[in-house]
């Protein structure tokens, strides 16, 4: 779940918004080809770091290009544009907390020899 996984998300996501865009929109890159220099608008930065956070919530590249294949072709975002993904992470994640905590309560019972696990939800 590094950058690169990061990186060919990312990768993936441009190809796909490639085939949409007007013929003057398709570089990201700005000034001349000789310095080889490149300098990527915000919005690319805030993909990347959506997509890194997403990676650390549990979710598939897939689902991270699906979400963000939902966002408005605008910069900045609005907070109503990232509301119904909001909602989306908070269930994913409280899910997550929700299983770890049984982890933990599994561990604890195996650890000191219960044979009986306390009801789930406690």
């Amino acid at each position: 779940m590094g950058r690169a996984c990061a990186n060919r998300a990312l990768y993936s996501q441009s190809r796909h918004e490639q085939r949409f865009r007007s013929p003057d929109q398709h570089s990201e890159r700005e000034g001349s080809s000789e310095s080889e220099h490149r300098r990527y608008r915000e919005s690319t930065f805030l993909k990347i770091r959506y997509i890194t956070i997403g990676q650390r919530a549990g979710f598939s590249l897939e689902e991270i290009a699906a979400q963000l294949a939902t966002l408005p072709d605008r910069f900045p975002l609005l907070k109503k544009d990232w509301a119904p993904m909001s909602r989306v992470w908070d269930e994913r994640i409280d899910q997550r907390v929700a299983e770890l905590k049984q982890l933990k309560i599994d561990i604890v019972n195996c650890t000191c020899g219960r044979t009986k696990a306390p009801a789930r939800g406690r």
